[in-house]
């Protein structure tokens, strides 16, 4: 899930409060019903709400939900001054989930980022979770399958 927008001509707080106020109400269904919730961060350009890191632990401390946990996506952290590592920091054993892509959910190396040296912070914080592989990119829908074996080969690159 993520905490959606508000209008970007108002005060964030006001979206802030909104979006608290939907969680909570989300979380709470989703506790009766067994579910778990990740909340996701987005581009500042997408929602006036949650961007950060910090923004995210603030929202999940709010909420104090047992079924709402954090997640990163390392496209998205790249547009903040942000590492694997500041999410850890942050949000510690909350943080559930990993979409695990290159600048722009591009294929690992077919961006900029610093791949190999997330890989590694997340490693050293001994997560052990989910990650996948967001690729959105327009490049992969024609040949989608030749995206995953470069994935597949960007993972054996890195841990062997």
């Amino acid at each position: 899930v993520c905490a959606g927008s508000g209008y970007f001509n108002k005060p964030k707080e006001e979206a802030w409060k909104q979006s608290a106020e939907s969680l909570g109400i989300l979380s709470e269904f989703a506790k009766e019903k067994g579910v778990t919730l990740l909340l996701e961060p987005l581009m500042v350009t997408t929602s006036n709400v949650i961007n950060s890191s910090e923004d995210l632990r603030k929202m999940v401390d709010i909420i104090n939900s047992p079924n709402l946990f954090a997640m990163l996506d390392t496209s998205q952290m790249s547009n903040y001054p942000e590492t694997p590592n500041d999410y850890f920091k942050n949000l510690g054993n909350r943080l559930q989930y990993i979409h695990f892509v290159d600048r722009g959910h591009l294929v690992p190396g077919d961006g900029d980022l610093p791949m190999e040296e997330y890989y590694k912070q997340i490693k050293a914080n001994g997560y052990s979770g989910c990650m996948s592989f967001e690729i959105c990119d327009r490049r992969y829908y024609c040949e989608p399958n030749e995206a995953q074996d470069a994935i597949e080969k960007w993972i054996q690159s890195v841990t062997n």
